[in-house]
C-alpha cells in the first residue's frame, strides 16, 4: 500500500522590501492527485514553492508535512550541466538511480539513442527540457515540484511528456506551477489559484 504524503500550507505570507508577494495563502495537497498552482506571471508562484521546499523563509504562516521529505525539481530554467551528456545529467542527480531506468526514461521522453550520450549543449531546447523532467522523475524523492515544466514543447511532445510524467509519479506528491489553463485537465490535477 502506498504511503500518504500530504502537505498543508496555512496563512503563508511573504514580502520583499515591504512589497507583499504572498498574503495569507492556505491550501492542502496530497499524493492522490497532482496539484496545479495557477496564477499569472509574477504572482508569487515560484516564491511559494521555494518556501515549501525550504529554500526561502516565510514572514508569517506555516507549512506541515514536508519534514523529512525529499524533493526533486524541474526549475523554469533547465539547470543542466552543459558539457555532460543527457544520461549523465540524470545519473549525477542521484547516485542510487539505476542506469537502465535512466536510459529507459530518456528514450521514452522521445530522445534518440544517440542523443542520450551527446553533451546537452548540443540538444534542442525541447530535448533539454525533457532531460530536466527525466532527471526529476528518476530521482528518489517524495515530492516533485515542477515550475512551468512543459514550456517550449510542441503539442505532440507535450502529450508524450505529460504521459511520461503520469506514468512515473509513482505515489509521490506532484506540485506543478503553471499559467497554462489547459494543463490541469491534461494532468488530471486539482487546481489552487493564487
Amino acid at each position: 500500500m502506498e504511503k500518504k504524503i500530504k502537505i498543508t500550507v496555512r496563512n503563508l505570507s511573504k514580502s520583499y522590501d515591504g512589497t507583499p508577494v504572498l498574503q495569507n495563502v492556505s491550501f492542502t495537497a496530497d499524493n492522490s492527485r497532482p496539484l496545479c498552482i495557477m496564477a499569472p506571471s509574477g504572482a508569487g508562484k515560484t516564491t511559494l514553492v521555494s518556501i515549501i521546499m525550504g529554500l526561502e523563509k516565510a514572514d508569517d504562516g506555516c507549512i506541515s508535512g514536508t519534514e523529512g521529505k525529499r524533493f526533486s525539481t524541474v526549475f523554469q530554467e533547465d539547470r543542466l550541466c552543459e558539457d555532460l551528456s543527457a544520461f549523465m545529467n540524470v545519473a549525477v542527480a542521484d547516485e542510487k538511480v539505476d542506469s537502465d531506468v535512466v536510459r529507459r526514461l530518456l528514450l521514452k521522453s522521445g530522445l534518440l539513442q544517440e542523443d542520450i550520450y551527446r553533451p546537452v549543449k548540443e540538444l534542442s531546447g525541447g530535448q533539454r527540457r525533457r532531460v530536466a523532467i527525466v532527471r526529476a522523475l528518476a530521482s528518489d524523492s517524495d515530492i516533485l515540484v515542477f515550475d512551468e515544466p512543459f514550456k517550449g514543447l510542441d503539442e505532440e511532445t507535450l502529450k508524450n511528456t505529460v504521459k511520461l510524467v503520469q506514468e512515473n509519479v509513482k505515489g509521490r506528491l506532484l506540485l506543478v506551477i503553471t499559467h497554462d489553463a489547459g494543463l490541469p485537465g491534461r494532468l488530471g490535477a486539482d487546481v489552487f489559484s493564487l
